[in-house]
C-alpha cells in the first residue's frame, strides 16, 4: 500500500502559524519520512518546536496508514469469505 501525505484543517492551520521557513523545513521533513526521498527527515529539522511538530503529524501518518492497511485487510476477508459461500 502507497502511503501518501494528505493535509488535514489541524495540519493546515499549524504549516499557517509557522514562518515560511519553518514550515519549508516541516514540509521537507514530512516528504522525506513519507516518500523516502531525500535523505533523513531530521536533516531538514532545525528547531526543537519544529521537530515536536513533525513527530506529532508523523504518528497520525502512521496510524491512518496502519487504519488503511487493517480496513484493506478486512475488505479482502470478507470478500473471500463471501465468495466462498
Amino acid at each position: 500500500m502507497k502511503k501518501k501525505l494528505l493535509i488535514s484543517d489541524e495540519d493546515a492551520i499549524a504549516f499557517l502559524r509557522l514562518s515560511d521557513s519553518d514550515a519549508g523545513q516541516l514540509i521537507k521533513g514530512l516528504c522525506s519520512y513519507v516518500y523516502g526521498i531525500g535523505g533523513v527527515p531530521s536533516a531538514y529539522l532545525n528547531k526543537e518546536y519544529v521537530k515536536v511538530i513533525f513527530l506529532l503529524m508523523r504518528r497520525e501518518i502512521d496510524r491512518a496508514y496502519k487504519r488503511a492497511k487493517k480496513k484493506k485487510y478486512i475488505i479482502a476477508q470478507a470478500a473471500k469469505d463471501n465468495a466462498v459461500k
